[in-house]
């Protein structure tokens, strides 16, 4: 083999070396979960009426229930889609916190976050004790067609919920009434 014909085999072998790292390289990109993804909330699964451990708190979802309106503060609160009150108790672990975030998720993955439109205090208003057990109402706005495949779920921190345990409980909306009006 001549000097030159070396040279060459050499340059083709760095070139397919060189073409074997690019593509193993884009696929490790291809398959590497985004940040977003990477640092999403968990869930722990629960159920109703049974306590459920979150980062700094237990929540136990113990009831829930539908409505076409919502009277709060002697305001009634009528909406296009369906009310939906998640009656919840609270257990602060070790430490005083509060419950800073609240949601519904429905089969498709679409997030429906407690409702701004009345004041909730047991959603950031409130702050638990250790061991004292709160109990309250958190309400919500979905659309109709979702209520019967919900899921309940809660966290500590309203604004950085990145791999934040997050409570998860199915809530059981069997019995959903277009016509009820709810006070809390």
């Amino acid at each position: 083999m001549t000097n030159g014909l070396r040279k060459l085999w050499r340059s083709i072998g760095v070139t397919l070396m060189a073409l074997v790292v690019l593509a193993v390289g884009r696929g490790v990109i291809a398959f590497t979960p985004d940040i977003d993804t990477q640092m999403r909330p968990y869930d722990i699964a629960g159920q109703v009426g049974k306590p459920v451990d979150a980062e700094r708190f237990t929540v136990t979802v113990l009831s829930a229930r539908t409505a076409a309106s919502v009277v709060a503060k002697g305001l009634k609160h009528d909406t296009e889609g369906l009310w939906v009150i998640v009656h919840i108790r609270l257990v602060a672990k070790d430490k005083p916190t509060s419950l800073g975030y609240a949601d519904l998720i429905d089969h498709a993955g679409n997030v429906y976050e407690a409702t701004d439109r009345i004041d909730q205090a047991i959603v950031g208003g409130v702050t638990l004790q250790p061991g004292v057990p709160v109990e309250g109402d958190v309400a919500f706005e979905v659309p109709k067609n979702v209520a019967d495949q919900l899921s309940a779920r809660f966290a500590f921190n309203s604004i950085d919920k990145r791999l934040a345990a997050m409570p998860r409980v199915p809530i059981n909306l069997s019995n959903v009434d277009t016509t009820a009006e709810v006070k809390l």
